[in-house]
This record gives structure tokens, sequence and C-alpha cells, in this order.
């Protein structure tokens, strides 16, 4: 596990997928630990570790979401109006969990959605939660069977080519979750600063600044 960011917020997250997908993970909840492992196979009951979770593709879960989200401003679209509200919500998934992660409607990040995968191979996203406004930061705080069961699978999902990145805050809480095929990299930009093996340039546009990585510079002059 490696620690980033500490005094330093917002920490950035960003994160490159084996098929070139790429996805960013912000928070001011510094420092953050990120990790990337491989993806452990599904526990046996002979092995009696029920610590996996979200791993079967039958089998409903329970999955409990703290989150903060704001009203939108008819002044000043896709700003707050009034204070941050914070809540808590159990929602249901049924299906090997790949992914928690925001999804948005209209540029506004409104919802929480999971990635499931059913018996059948096929995925399917959905919204567990959405609000009347934009959420602005959230955690997940359990995933469980919810018959209360261990998380054992009938049949068994092979997962030797995943890996699952996680990202947390500084208070342990889950903010970042997905498992995808290996490698899974990743590098972290703290406050105005340029993650390790990148080079900050002066920008005229927004922040005022840009990272370029070093191995593309280097492949682009060769």
């Amino acid at each position: 596990m490696a620690t980033y960011c500490d005094g330093k917020p917002p920490a950035k997250v960003l994160i490159q997928f084996k098929n070139g997908g790429k996805e960013e993970v912000v928070t001011d909840s510094v420092p953050v630990d990120v990790t990337v492992t491989k993806k452990k196979p599904v526990e046996t009951e002979e092995n009696g570790d029920d610590d996996a979770t979200g791993n079967c593709c039958d089998i409903p879960y329970s999955v409990k979401i703290h989150y903060t989200y704001c009203e939108l401003s008819f002044q000043n679209p896709g700003q707050c109006a009034g204070d941050p509200i914070s809540g808590d919500t159990t929602a249901s998934a049924v299906g090997k969990i790949l992914s928690i992660q925001l999804s948005e409607f209209n540029g506004v990040k409104n919802a929480i959605a999971v990635t499931r995968k059913g018996c059948d191979g096929k995925t399917e996203t959905l919204n567990l939660l959405s609000v009347p406004g934009k959420i602005l930061s959230y955690t997940i705080q359990t995933i469980t069977r919810a018959d209360g069961k261990p998380d054992i699978c009938d049949p068994p999902d092979d997962d030797s080519n995943k890996c699952v990145i996680t990202v947390k805050d500084k208070n342990g809480k889950t903010v970042y979750t997905k498992t995808d095929e290996c490698p899974i990299k990743f590098k972290v930009r703290c406050g105005r600063e340029c993650a390790e093996g990148e080079i900050r340039c002066e920008s005229n546009s927004y922040p005022g600044y840009c990272c370029i990585d070093c191995g593309d510079l280097a492949n682009a002059l060769r």
C-alpha cells in the first residue's frame, strides 16, 4: 500500500487500464492510499475465508453508502446552492460487482453506479443512488451478501487475469474501487504538483499549468 498527498490536497489519482481506458479520482480527504492487487479467486468453503465481498455472479448484495451532495444553483449552473447535505443509504445489487463509480447526467455527477456481471457473462451498469443535485463525495462502507451467508459462489468465476485498484481516503474509507484486466497503472498528482515521472509546464489555460509524461515526451522526440 502506498500513501500520497499528505497535507497537499486535493489528491488526483489518474488510472489507466489495459484496454486503454482512463479514469480520474479526486478527493480532498488526504492522504490517500492506493493499491493494485491481483484479484484473488473466490474462496471455497474448505478455506473458511469469508472476507471476500461482491464476488458471486448469482447473489444479491447489500451496499452501504455514505454520501455528501449539494443542491444546484439556478443562477450559476453546475455550482452548489446552500450547504452540503450528508446521508446514508443501503442499495441492492445482484451479481458479481466489478466496479462502483460516479455517473453523470447533463455533465453533473448526480448518481453512484455499480457495474455488475451475471452468470451469463453479461455486464450491466445500474444506479445505486441518485440525488437532486451534485454528489460531492461518497464512501462505500460495506458490501455484504443480502442473506448474511459467506461469499461463496456456485459456480465460481475465473479471476486469474484480473486486478483490483482501490483508493482509500485519510479515514480508511473506500472512495473508489474497480476490477479489470491486469495490469492497472496509476499515478497521483497532489495539490498543484505533477505526478512522479511528469514534467510541469506553464499554460495559458486553466489551471495555469499542465503535466507532461516524461515517457510520452521521450517517445515523441525520438
